[in-house]
């Protein structure tokens, strides 16, 4: 089943709506209640047969169950920690947006939640590597990504600035990965565009060595790996200046 024992956490893991089932060895059919106050937890029996679950995620310790025969005799089973993990961690990306421009480096800002707590904050650049494909809300990954950490606050804000300085210009693939303390994990994938290359200028009129005189039409073509933004005529002087639409 989807519920399993964690020896790290040293507890029970119950994982997508899954129960933690036990079976009693006392006169039955019985009957189960949860000791004290513990919000979130419920039990139900049948037979010999008792079953946990929870209506929330988090971390629940010292959860025991107090378990009454057939014969009137009370029975109190050992206090266990379950953690309860139904949904991955919820990421809300501040930066960078989808398809910006940057140069040699770009800063990964937002934050990270889950009922659990965030366990890992990864990036990765260009998926190639990381081969993460996401299908149906389910993600399978393949290759050896290159994933780096990235620092958290408790409250689980993160911030890294990314160099770029060896990437040449053109697409850069990447990837946000955040990993929950049950192992759920949420990716988030995106693509910038590097462009540190200025725009490649040619006059096209007056030809070279053209004599001209007075007033002349003169011709640029501009190109660019990227966006251009603007373009402004200076003379040689660097009296005038004149924009230009593209």
């Amino acid at each position: 089943g989807k519920t399993r024992y964690d020896e790290d956490l040293k507890a029970y893991v119950l994982n997508d709506g899954s129960a933690l089932v036990g079976y009693c060895n006392v006169p039955g059919p019985v009957t189960a209640k949860v000791r004290g106050d513990t919000p979130g937890i419920n039990v139900t029996s049948e037979g010999k047969i008792i079953r946990l679950t929870a209506s929330n995620d988090g971390t629940f310790r010292g959860v025991s169950v107090r378990v009454t025969g057939e014969d009137g005799g009370s029975y109190l089973a050992p206090d266990v920690t379950l953690v309860v993990d139904t949904a991955k961690p919820t990421v809300n990306m501040n930066s960078p947006k989808t398809m910006a421009f940057v140069k040699d480096s770009f800063i990964i800002s937002g934050t990270a939640s889950d009922g659990n707590g965030i366990a890992k904050v990864e990036y990765s650049i260009a998926d190639d590597k990381a081969d993460v494909h996401e299908k149906d809300g389910s993600v399978s990954q393949s290759g050896k990504a290159e994933w780096k950490n990235v620092a958290f606050t408790k409250a689980g804000e993160f911030w890294v600035n990314v160099s770029l300085k060896d990437a040449p210009d053109g697409y850069i693939p990447f990837s946000l990965r955040v990993t929950d303390t049950v192992g759920k994990t949420t990716y988030v994938n995106s693509v910038l565009h590097k462009d540190v290359t200025p725009p490649e200028v040619k006059v096209i009129l007056p030809e070279d060595e053209a004599v001209v005189n007075g007033e002349n039409t003169i011709v640029f073509s501009v190109t660019d790996a990227g966006r251009t933004n603007k373009v402004t005529y200076t003379s040689a002087s660097g009296k005038t200046k004149s924009p230009y639409e593209m």
